[in-house]
């Protein structure tokens, strides 16, 4: 059994590439206050802000706002990768504190993937102040689909000297738990196949059954259909469905189109 986080502790797991994308009405003051939460990267932050009314068009100057902690592990992944593939999970343990610390870094979270025999779930190690270390696992992907990888850093005590220094535990500050998924594609080569249907139900209920045809060597676990539907009261249809064959996956999406309103446009 892996072990858990510490009760209490914060998982950062939220880390949009843009934020705060708001229309807010002002009203006659001309401002707002607004709360938000600001998300869990380690980052600077820089925005501004226009409006628009009867009095015309402004924009405002742009700001900065730094998210920030003297202690934290950041993980780099690739977007993706596919499904019986190696890689290796580096996890980079930053310390700005102002003494050496020993600390142990954990794996807490990796399922659909394996880990090679020659890795341990913990490792131990010394960051000095302004100093950063790198940790690896080598993990084989195993699952489909987007799998958390989580990990935590944590500072410990330590007989062992950091350098040439007495290792200290600071009372906080020192523990970072993130989280972040990595989409695991399956093996093979797409194939899409569509399939439209026009429906005119004319008052009445009217119901068409589909049937996705999957090629004997589909890869197993990647097949998906997708419907869209588009209209008013009359129901145009296309379905679409695709494919992936062995040594190539398989996704079958269908997609259905409602699109005729009373006057058939």
């Amino acid at each position: 059994m892996l072990p858990g986080p510490v009760p209490g502790t914060t998982i950062r797991k939220y880390f949009p590439e843009t934020w705060i994308w708001d229309l807010v009405p002002v009203g006659s003051t001309g401002s707002v206050s607004l709360p938000l939460t600001v998300p869990d990267s380690i980052t600077e932050w820089k925005g501004s802000m226009f409006c628009t009314g009867q009095a015309g068009f402004g924009i405002s100057e742009t700001v900065s706002l730094n998210a920030f902690k003297p202690f934290f592990v950041e993980l780099a992944l690739p977007y993706s990768i596919v499904r019986t593939e190696e890689f290796t999970l580096k996890a980079k343990v930053f310390n700005y504190l102002k003494k050496c610390i020993m600390v142990k870094v954990t794996l807490l979270e990796h399922q659909g993937f394996d880990m090679a025999s020659e890795s341990s779930i913990e490792h131990q190690t010394c960051v000095c102040p302004m100093e950063s270390v790198t940790i690896s696992w080598h993990l084989n992907a195993t699952g489909l689909g987007e799998q958390n990888l989580t990990v935590k850093a944590e500072s410990i005590p330590s007989d062992s000297l950091c350098g040439n220094e007495v290792v200290i535990v600071p009372e906080k500050g020192a523990i970072d738990i993130i989280r972040k998924p990595l989409l695991i594609k399956p093996e093979g080569t797409e194939t899409e196949l569509t399939h439209s249907s026009l429906l005119c139900p004319a008052g009445k209920n009217v119901t068409e059954k589909i049937h996705l045809q999957l090629p004997e060597d589909a890869v197993e676990g990647s097949s998906r259909a997708h419907i869209t539907v588009l209209g008013k009261r009359h129901i145009a249809g296309t379905k679409t469905h695709a494919q992936h064959r062995k040594g190539h996956r398989v996704h079958p999406q269908p997609i259905l189109r409602d699109d005729l309103n009373q006057d058939g446009d």
